[in-house]
């Protein structure tokens, strides 16, 4: 017999399932649009996966040995520093040193209180 508390876990878990798949539906249709040049291309990805993380900006590095070096951003209106494409960094200085040891997406609430 299904409980209250099963039938609310079963829609949550349809919904994010419904979600997963609009947002997967989404990088495939602008990755297949042969259309788009590279640069609309990054910041249609990065605007989806702000989107599917809710997160307010959105980066694109590379990362070689120590070094990050941003490839493409989006950034909301008023952001507190730029961040451009070609901005190079140490690793160590950068958000992406934390986000490349975990094995799932993080985020930080507030990285002004973080360590660094």
């Amino acid at each position: 017999m299904f409980t209250a508390t099963d039938i609310t876990q079963q829609r949550q878990t349809e919904n994010k399932l419904k979600e997963a798949g609009v947002f997967i539906c989404s990088l495939y249709t602008v990755a297949a649009d042969t259309h788009l040049d590279f640069d609309t291309l990054l910041q249609r990805i990065l605007s989806i996966g702000r989107m599917g993380f809710k997160t307010d900006i959105g980066i694109l590095v590379h990362i070689a040995g120590e070094t990050y070096e941003v490839v493409a951003s989006q950034l909301p209106q008023g952001f507190p520093f730029p961040i451009k494409v070609g901005d190079r960094n140490h690793l160590k200085q950068t958000y992406c040193r934390e986000t490349i040891q975990e094995k799932e997406p993080i985020s930080f609430e507030n990285a002004g209180n973080s360590e660094w």
